[in-house]
């Protein structure tokens, strides 16, 4: 699961590791990525689990909407990891 795929780095076996348009997530960032906007971002180094049921709706694409949400999470693991 956690072997990048020879055609795309940041996806294993039905998991994405990291995110290729959002630098300075930790290495161990790891998401899955459901329908209109599901998503499970786990950084275990920062004992982090982000979950959301949102959907977004025709003003995102998909890839904007995963970008902002990536974006929050890059937030929210460097708010933890000066809390440790």
């Amino acid at each position: 699961m956690l072997t990048p795929s020879p055609a795309n780095t940041f996806y294993g076996s039905q998991i994405w590791l990291g995110d290729k348009d959002v630098e300075g997530l930790p290495e161990d960032t790891v998401s899955f990525r459901g329908h209109l906007g599901q998503y499970l971002i786990i950084i275990p180094s920062q004992d982090l689990i982000i979950l959301t049921f949102s959907a977004y709706g025709p003003e995102y694409s998909v890839e904007e909407y995963s970008k902002n949400l990536m974006t929050k999470a890059l937030k929210v693991s460097q708010w933890a990891a000066q809390q440790k």
